[in-house]
C-alpha cells in the first residue's frame, strides 16, 4: 500500500544539534509532501539551560536553522523545503500553552497543515485535537541510522556520535573547546 501523499507537511523539533535522525526524519517526509516546512522550536531559556547542563555552547535557532537549510539547499527538491523559526519565548508549558502554541505554529506556517511528522510519539499526546483536520505521523526512528540517535544522545555525548551530526555543526563543535 502507497503511503498517502500531502500538499503541506511540518517537521517540528529542537535540532539541538541537528543529525541524521533528523535527517532521515525529513527525508521520509519529504517524499509524503508537496512542500515541507522544518520548524524549528524555539526556547532561548529552555536551549540555554539544556546547553549549559550538557557543558555545550549555546547554538541559537538562527544557526540550526542555518545548518538544516544549507544540509538540504543542494537536493534535487530543495525548492520545496522551507526552514522557519517558531517563536516559544514566554509560552506557558504544556499542556497549558498548547493553544497559544498552535496558534503561533498556524501562524508561521504559510499554508494549511496538512500533515504534522514526528520521530516521538510522546509529543503527539495532546495534539491532535489542537490539529483535528491534520495527519499526525510518527516515523519509525532509526531508519536511516544505527544507533537510534535521539537529541539528548547528541547532546550528553557529542564526541563519541559525532559522525551523526550535519556537517555545519559538527564544524561548529569541533571549532570550540568544551
Amino acid at each position: 500500500m502507497e503511503d498517502k501523499k500531502f500538499i503541506t507537511g511540518v517537521v517540528l523539533g529542537k535540532f539541538l544539534p541537528p543529525h541524521m535522525g533528523h535527517v532521515a526524519l525529513i527525508e521520509k517526509s519529504l517524499e509524503r509532501c508537496d512542500n515541507l516546512y522544518i520548524v524549528i522550536s524555539n526556547n532561548v531559556e529552555k536551549t540555554e539551560k539544556l546547553c549549559e547542563e550538557c557543558n555545550l555552547p549555546f547554538m541559537s535557532a538562527d544557526l540550526r536553522r542555518k545548518w538544516l537549510a544549507d544540509h538540504f539547499a543542494d537536493l534535487p527538491r530543495a525548492k520545496s523545503i522551507k526552514v522557519l523559526v517558531l517563536d516559544e519565548n514566554n509560552l506557558k508549558p504544556f499542556p497549558s500553552g498548547t493553544a497559544e502554541f498552535v496558534k503561533r505554529l498556524t501562524a508561521l506556517v504559510p499554508a494549511k497543515i496538512d500533515a504534522l511528522f514526528f520521530g516521538e510519539d510522546n509529543i503527539i499526546k495532546n495534539t491532535e485535537k489542537h490539529f483535528p483536520d491534520t495527519e499526525i505521523i510518527v516515523m519509525e526512528r532509526g531508519v536511516a541510522t544505527n544507533p537510534n540517535i535521539q537529541g539528548s544522545d547528541m547532546r550528553k555525548n557529542w564526541p563519541a556520535l559525532k559522525h551523526f551530526m550535519l556537517s555545519g555543526a559538527l564544524a561548529f563543535f569541533n571549532s570550540i573547546r568544551l
